[in-house]
């Protein structure tokens, strides 16, 4: 047996070693293996069936859209009644909120277009 200076079985040998008993095993059970897989046969689906997924499919989809578009109208909703009592009890809180919110979505926008440029260009560039 030849080993290296780790004390590993040569590559060469190994190499050896595993295209022997792949042969070896190609003896006993190709002919078998063979026969086997000529015998199956995939079922194929039928059109109803694959019309009748897409049909659920669908279905389920807008039901999702729905229930999504429900829950935006109702976040919609309780916003906009908040931001209303906040503009009748205290237009000076409604202003200041205003403010933070416009000036935190620019922080946001800015920050996002500086990331933008950057994914744009591939990192290993100098950028021209």
């Amino acid at each position: 047996m030849i080993r290296d200076g780790d004390g590993k079985r040569g590559k060469k040998i190994s190499d050896i070693d595993d295209h022997q008993e792949e042969q070896q095993i190609k003896q006993m059970l190709g002919v078998h293996l063979e026969e086997w897989d000529r015998s199956m046969q995939p079922d194929v689906p039928s059109v109803e069936s694959i019309t009748n997924l897409v049909r659920e499919h669908k279905k389920e989809l807008n039901s999702r859209y729905r229930r999504e578009l429900l829950l935006f109208w109702l976040v919609s909703a309780f916003v906009l009644s908040g931001l209303l009592l906040l503009w009748v009890s205290s237009v000076v809180v409604f202003v200041v909120i205003q403010i933070i919110a416009f000036a935190a979505a620019a922080v946001f926008v800015f920050l996002f277009m500086i990331k933008g440029k950057e994914g744009r260009r591939p990192r290993w560039s100098d950028g021209k």
